[in-house]
């Protein structure tokens, strides 16, 4: 009999608490506002075009250099392009190795002439060339050994 009487009291206590039913609605709205908010802000950071780094394409030009006996300046065309084929510009490409370095950034069309003096040492007739490319908002490119130099005749 107890326990009949508790839940006709609780049962009475839903029925009559005007707090409770009031309240809802709003609660059901701010929740709804704020989980709206939540979504479109994952959304937009999900669909940003930078959020994930675009890869870049480079290729030298010629592959291979020739020098003679002793320091020689040498000159590279480095093209650095996008995955669709377009220039990727103010990129920085850096060619390094057998005693010099040289750097450069490529213009609109995504190419840049790279200088450098190179000099191979006396019974070695070829060396190999590093090559570094970085870009806003692109992952590194980097490949070592890219460019072959050899000695002429």
């Amino acid at each position: 009999m107890v326990v009949g009487r508790l839940c006709d009291l609780r049962l009475v206590y839903l029925l009559f608490n005007e707090d409770a039913v009031v309240g809802l609605p709003l609660r059901l709205v701010v929740c709804l506002v704020i989980g709206m908010a939540a979504l479109y802000s994952i959304l937009g950071l999900m669909t940003q075009r930078d959020l994930i780094p675009r890869p870049m394409v480079v290729s030298v030009s010629p592959m291979f250099g020739v020098v003679g006996n002793g320091s020689q300046n040498v000159s590279f065309v480095v093209s650095v392009q996008d995955a669709e084929g377009g220039g990727v510009d103010e990129a920085t490409v850096l060619l390094s190795g057998l005693g010099g370095a040289g750097i450069a950034r490529t213009n609109g069309s995504g190419a840049a002439v790279v200088a450098l003096a190179v000099r191979l040492e006396p019974g070695v007739c070829e060396g190999y060339l590093d090559v570094g490319v970085t870009a806003v908002g692109r992952p590194r490119f980097v490949q070592e050994s890219m460019v072959k130099v050899v000695r002429g005749s």
